[in-house]
């Protein structure tokens, strides 16, 4: 997650992403009253990240937090588990359900709580037979099989491929 936030801050990350933190943005800069209009919010939050004025903002949070600004800087830096374990598609298909909530049990079902669980696919993408759905990131090998067993009920393929918009509605407060 924090590897997405800084490619995304560099303009580099996911499309999916980008345009929700893009919509997301937009609309707490038009609610603070420093932008009126959708497209004005938008231009003020590509010119940020063009500038790299994005970037340096999120390193002097983590800095102010006592983090290290230069595992931001340099993302290869950041702690890593000592195994990494990939779960893989038992068929071929499309992705047509991920269970949120069994997936955040499985970032917790590992022993003193160090656990990760890195999604490699998201519901509406194709998916071949034996291709990584998602990754384990652990520090103790037991407690893979429990993270497997719970990652084995959070996916579900279909024949058929799903598509849904990335925002359904935006609400709007009252004047």
């Amino acid at each position: 997650e924090v590897k997405e936030a800084i490619e995304t801050l560099r303009g580099k990350g996911p499309k999916d992403l980008t345009e929700l933190c893009l919509a997301l943005g937009s609309q707490m800069l038009i609610l603070a009253g420093r932008a009126f209009k959708q497209e004005d919010a938008r231009d003020t939050l590509y010119t940020a990240i063009d500038t790299g004025d994005a970037m340096m903002k999120f390193e002097q949070l983590v800095e102010a937090q006592g983090g290290e600004r230069q595992a931001i800087m340099d993302p290869d830096l950041l702690p890593k588990a000592k195994i990494v374990q990939v779960y893989k598609a038992k068929e071929e298909g499309y992705v047509s359900s991920i269970q949120a909530e069994k997936i955040g049990w499985a970032a917790r079902a590992c022993d003193g709580g160090a656990c990760g669980v890195l999604l490699h696919k998201k519901v509406g993408d194709s998916v071949e037979k034996g291709e990584v759905l998602a990754e384990i990131h652990t520090g103790d090998q037991a407690s893979v099989k429990r993270v497997t067993a719970l990652l084995e009920e959070s996916f579900e393929i279909s024949d058929r491929a799903l598509t849904f918009p990335l925002i359904f509605s935006i609400i709007r407060p009252h004047p």
